[in-house]
């Protein structure tokens, strides 16, 4: 960056003795012409590979020294010009010695040129410190800055982009940046002051909307976030990332029909983008069309064969149409790209039990239960799992009543099924009397939360232990 050409008199002395040198050589070079055509021709040559580098058509003026080897393609025609005319004189041994010096400092000079190329922070800080105290150097802090905060070093990207908003206080680029590393750290306060503060000064900015927006969310200010999803679209209607965001919001606020038609929109923006045919999948799952949300979800996967999100979708889709196997397939691959994915183990569990694996569905559950020991899907699953095995029941009893307490305790025994699963295990062990209280708590849990099925049911056994009275503890 020439920060000399952002704002300059073309009458200054630097400017006039160039203007002076080119017309001037040109001059020259048309004069002599008949006599050496050969240097008009690569003078032509030169203008024409330069002026397109010379950013005369902006402001400010960003000439692209970089591609300067493109023009330098013709002085290099020159000096083998120049030296084929000697090749058969004297002067062959000091132009060989010529030839290895200019060689060999034109190398090094590469050499210590590379090494500012070496890192995109290393050429970023090899520029601020060429531009001294050049007020542009707000401009070249924030894009360190944000480079750093792609790296992971959130305090030095931090203070990087503090500095371009000391250096420059009403540009918003880097605020909008700071927000967002604040955002990551999750000190989302902080993130909500700068994206507040950039909205103050650049009201038509979408991204500093949608930022907002998106923090407010995480916050659980959703009516909040709604306004600022609604002025992002409304600034950035093209951007379906803005559109589906505002979607989710619309759906979460009840107003689900406004929140389709974004999303339709989006689709027709983006037919092919796969995030849009997912969530057009998801929208018709929801809306109970199975075979409408298969068809985008399977275009979904077709355009991106590892996006997990679709696989999970699909998997739900075959498990309810009673396609356990092609289930087992979709929660599997979802799996390989994300082995943390705490639903995904649980799915999958479900879909092999339903196909009879009951050894690998307790893996899954058990996988599940590893990576959040407090997921109470998961502990009623391998608690159902392990109290109706057939195989191996005193170890099975052992490990369904741990795992049926934990699910109890999880839910400060109010949850009925959690409390009829711990009476199923307590039966598989033989604990008569803690099996009658967990019923008769599964019971009242049941009538509260109005479980009719459950209800009847439960009262039914309580019958069946006939005079036998639970315990006051």
């Amino acid at each position: 960056m020439y920060t000399q050409l952002v704002s300059f008199n073309p009458l200054d002395w630097p400017f006039v003795l160039s203007a002076v040198a080119v017309l001037g050589g040109t001059a020259a070079f048309i004069w002599l012409r008949h006599r050496q055509p050969l240097l008009l021709a690569l003078w032509l040559c030169h203008l024409a590979l330069l002026v397109p580098m010379l950013g005369l058509t902006e402001h400010p003026h960003y000439p692209n020294d970089r591609y300067n080897y493109l023009s330098a393609i013709v002085w290099s025609v020159l000096v083998g010009a120049v030296l084929w005319q000697f090749r058969a004189t004297r002067a062959r041994p000091l132009l060989l010695i010529a030839v290895i010096l200019v060689a060999g400092g034109c190398g090094l000079a590469s050499f210590q040129q590379s090494k500012m190329w070496r890192n995109t922070v290393a050429f970023f800080g090899a520029i601020l410190e060429r531009l001294g105290n050049d007020p542009y150097r707000s401009d070249i802090h924030w894009r360190l800055g944000r480079v750093l905060a792609r790296k992971g070093q959130h305090e030095a990207a931090l203070k990087e982009l503090a500095t371009a908003v000391e250096i420059n206080p009403k540009r918003t680029d880097p605020m909008v940046e700071m927000a967002g590393v604040y955002c990551h750290l999750g000190q989302l306060k902080d993130a909500q002051q700068w994206l507040e503060r950039s909205l103050q000064l650049n009201s038509r900015d979408a991204l500093a909307h949608y930022n907002l927006a998106v923090v407010l969310e995480k916050l659980g200010k959703a009516p909040g976030a709604l306004d600022y999803f609604q002025k992002a679209v409304a600034l950035n209607p093209a951007d379906v990332d803005y559109r589906l965001s505002l979607a989710g919001a619309l759906e979460t606020a009840g107003r689900a029909q406004e929140a389709e038609s974004h999303v339709w929109e989006a689709l027709r923006l983006a037919p092919d983008a796969p995030r849009v045919l997912a969530t057009a999948g998801g929208m018709m799952m929801r809306k109970q069309k199975p075979d409408e949300a298969l068809f985008y979800l399977s275009k979904a996967v077709e355009k991106n064969p590892d996006f997990a999100e679709a696989h999970h979708r699909i998997g739900i889709l075959k498990g309810t149409m009673g396609q356990h196997q092609e289930a087992q397939v979709h929660f599997s691959r979802v799996l390989r790209l994300r082995p943390d994915f705490v639903e995904g183990h649980l799915a999958l569990g479900m879909a092999l039990d339903s196909i009879g694996k009951r050894a690998e569905a307790a893996a899954s559950f058990r996988e599940a239960l590893r990576l959040n020991p407090d997921s109470v899907p998961a502990l009623k699953q391998l608690g159902w799992l392990l109290v109706s095995a057939p195989e191996n029941p005193r170890r099975n009893a052992e490990e369904a009543l741990k795992v049926a307490r934990r699910a109890v305790v999880s839910t400060g025994e109010q949850d009925a099924e959690a409390l009829e699963l711990l009476a199923a295990a307590c039966a598989l062990g033989g604990l008569r009397q803690e099996e009658i209280d967990s019923v008769t708590k599964a019971l009242a849990a049941a009538k509260a939360s109005g479980q009719t099925d459950r209800t009847a049911r439960l009262a039914r056994r309580l019958e069946s232990f006939g005079e036998m009275k639970p315990s006051s503890n």
